[in-house]
């Protein structure tokens, strides 16, 4: 394929494009309009393609063709608006005219952080929304913000609401409050839905003028009382996949589910030990396992076995290509939407007990002093001795008499506790929270809540998955191979200075809080203060967020130069690349020549890093909102009750509006509104962050304990209202 046949191709590709009168064609038309013979249509479409990377066309609805109009420093991009108000605009990384404009606005082209955009510069936008965007810096919030100047392309990804009739007419009421709040419907005799079901529906205009936007249904998804129905809404609202294709079912169909002697001939044979996995009550996908032994003299070999997902999942197949598509298994209240089909997930990679197993290995050894003083990796087959539950493991691990203890766990926590040391002693931060999730009835009702806390039983695998992705990403970075790296940036020092602001209106007294060491202070003193979890969630909002990158940046959070993800091919794409590239390198290095794998160049690597980035984030977003909205369900259940039910619960910020609270049980936070204060002669101090009581005297301000119950809940935006009572 020569260069000079492409630059010919895109020549004539512009001109056709460039002509007068020229009406959007697609990839098709464009190619029968050319002239293009069969054997060309290859070529045309990468060079189609690459016009597309630049920016220098568009495809648009129906998948048209055209040329993008510029805006002299304007950038493109995606538009995600945000619950708060405002948006975040993503900028689009392979745009020439984009990569300049940031560069002038100081922007690290390599990271491609989003952008804010306040509610009163995103016009006419909706999410998902490809626009332009012109970005100048704000110096009172000492940061960029952008205004949207123009809409290039509306998002053709569906948005859920619900059905209402206004008189005669049917409208529709988005669930995402950031959204406008009505849209009138295209409707024919093949969409008409009843008033209150839930609907997917596409934005179909929106023009200047007043009038409100117009959308068209998609596909009914129910009445909107139906059980489950919240949860389903969600998974469109996000655009997750609900199941896969036939042809990647027809691909793991033909997996075999016994492993052939071949394999057993070239693999590491761990069956004979004691190799153990520990993992929640409710897990039914196994990814990791672990062994370790004492050393003679002193210091430990610490085996971290991780399922051998690359053995099924091979590049280049159906099966790869939705994966890398998905990016990360999605854990939603009710449900998991998986990275890998059920027979993979749960079952030939799942490292259950009892049964042979394909596993990737790295064996670390590390001295009396917790330092690692060789590591190696490979494949290996396994039979895991026992499958504990956290629960389980904790029990033993804290069993009195030693009779009941575990072996396996004996061996290996006096290591774990030494690296969990060692690590807060290079600078680590302890930012572990407890987890609070729904308990569901067998009708998908919320009945409860649980929180799970970080226990020994915890930091034991956790200090051993740290250690093999730090071991992992070193091989990998010294090797000089494309990699894939998770990276945690150094924090803004204007945020964390907004951060001591509540620190200090929560009464501790600190100092500079860009310093480490500083930080590490901070939640030392926070640590069983009934504010510390609100603490806590306050310093990891002024944190930058971990992202993939194909370049190694280290990790701030963890105080790590060396880190990846290594340890859960099963639920994500990123774990599964870093095992293929070690695969190559035991090519390379002549121990396995047939494990060598096709892997991305370091440009495809740039970008797939980018594209696991935004799956995370929104699987996290969505399970996060998951999880409120069962919350919400739960308090609203409790509401129903004909005697209240109050909580202990801490007061962890202060605002006009009235006060935010943390039940002492759960990590749940809601609003008590001033009308919803005891009587009392209330006064709101700003200065002081605080209400001032005068008859009876006293203060509501962070860190004070008060009783509350459940006043109220605003579904559509997973927020609950509590009453301060006695």
């Amino acid at each position: 394929m020569s260069s000079d046949a492409d630059d010919t191709l895109r020549e004539k590709v512009l001109v056709l494009l460039r002509s007068a009168g020229y009406q959007p064609l697609t990839k098709s038309g464009l190619a029968r309009v050319l002239g293009l013979p069969p054997d060309e249509r290859a070529r045309f479409r990468g060079v189609l393609r690459g016009l597309e990377n630049e920016g220098v066309v568009l495809c648009g609805r129906k998948s048209a063709y055209t040329l993008r109009q510029r805006t002299p420093g304007g950038m493109t991009g995606t538009l995600r608006l945000l619950h708060t108000g405002g948006a975040h605009f993503t900028p689009d990384r392979h745009d020439p005219e984009t990569l300049t404009a940031m560069r002038v606005l100081g922007l690290d082209v390599g990271r491609m952080a989003a952008i804010y955009v306040p509610s009163s510069e995103t016009g006419m936008a909706l999410p998902g929304d490809r626009v332009v965007v012109k970005a100048g810096m704000n110096r009172a919030r000492d940061g960029v913000e952008g205004r949207v100047v123009r809409i290039l392309e509306r998002s053709q990804r569906g948005f859920v609401a619900t059905v209402q009739k206004r008189g005669h007419v049917l409208v529709l009421r988005p669930d995402d409050p950031a959204m406008p709040e009505l849209f009138d419907v295209v409707t024919d005799e093949r969409t008409v839905v009843p008033a209150g079901h839930k609907v997917l529906a596409r934005v179909e205009s929106w023009e200047p003028g007043g009038r409100r936007p117009v959308a068209r249904l998609v596909k009914s998804l129910g009445p909107a009382d139906t059980p489950g129905i919240t949860i389903l809404a969600l998974v469109h609202k996000y655009g997750l996949p609900l199941g896969f294709s036939h042809e990647v079912l027809r691909e793991v169909d033909g997996f075999s589910s016994t492993i052939p002697d071949s394999e057993f001939e070239v693999r590491e044979d761990w069956r004979d030990r004691d190799v153990i996995t520990i993992d929640p009550d409710d897990a039914r996908d196994f990814d990791d396992a672990i062994w370790v032994q004492a050393l003679p003299g002193g210091g430990w070999e610490l085996a971290v076995h991780i399922a051998d997902v690359s053995y099924y999942v091979r590049p280049g197949t159906a099966l790869d290509r939705e994966a890398s598509e998905r990016g990360t298994s999605v854990y939603l209240a009710d449900r998991v939407l998986p990275m890998l089909p059920e027979k993979l997930s749960n079952g030939l990679c799942s490292l259950q007990p009892g049964v042979d197993r394909l596993t990737r290995v790295a064996v670390m050894r590390f001295d009396a002093k917790g330092r690692r003083t060789q590591a190696r990796f490979g494949r290996a087959v396994i039979r895991s001795r026992r499958r504990f539950t956290y629960e389980e493991a904790f029990a033993e691990m804290k069993a009195a008499d030693p009779a009941r203890r575990s072996a396996p766990l004996d061996r290996a926590w006096p290591l774990a506790s030494l690296l969990r040391r060692k690590r807060f002693a290079a600078g680590s931060l302890d930012l572990d929270f407890p987890e609070v999730r729904v308990v569901l009835n067998g009708r998908g009702e919320p009945v409860g809540l649980k929180t799970t806390h970080n226990d020994e039983s915890h930091q034991l695998i956790e200090e051993f998955m740290l250690a093999a992705n730090e071991a992992v990403a070193k091989a990998v970075k010294d090797a000089r191979v494309p990699g894939v790296y998770r990276v945690h940036d150094d924090p803004d020092e204007a945020k964390l200075e907004e951060y001591a602001t509540l620190v200090a209106s929560s009464g501790l007294r600190v100092g500079d809080l860009t310093q480490r060491s500083e930080l590490q202070r901070l939640l030392a003193m926070a640590k069983g203060r009934p504010d510390e979890h609100a603490l806590k969630l306050g310093l990891l909002k002024s944190l930058k967020r971990a992202v993939y990158l194909a370049e190694p940046r280290g990790h701030y959070g963890l105080a790590k130069g060396d880190y990846t993800h290594f340890t859960s091919p099963i639920r994500r794409y990123a774990d599964l690349l870093v095992h293929r590239i070690l695969g190559n390198l035991e090519a390379k290095q002549g121990s396995r020549a047939d494990v060598a794998e096709r892997t991305p160049s370091q440009a495809r690597m740039v970008d797939l890093c980018e594209h696991l980035s935004v799956t995370e984030r929104t699987a996290a977003e969505a399970e996060l909102e998951s999880q409120r909205l069962m919350q919400t369900e739960y308090f609203a259940g409790l509401l129903r009750r004909k005697t209240p039910v109050s909580f202990p619960a801490v007061i962890v910020e202060v605002r006009r509006m009235g006060v935010f609270v943390e039940l002492r049980e759960w990590p749940v936070r809601g609003l008590v509104r001033a009308e919803d204060f005891p009587e009392g002669d209330f006064e709101y101090d700003a200065g002081g962050g605080r209400f001032f009581c005068r008859r009876p005297r006293y203060n509501l301000a962070p860190g004070r304990e008060v009783t509350v119950i459940p006043w109220r809940v605003h579904r559509e935006r997973r927020l609950i209202d509590f009453k301060m009572i006695g």
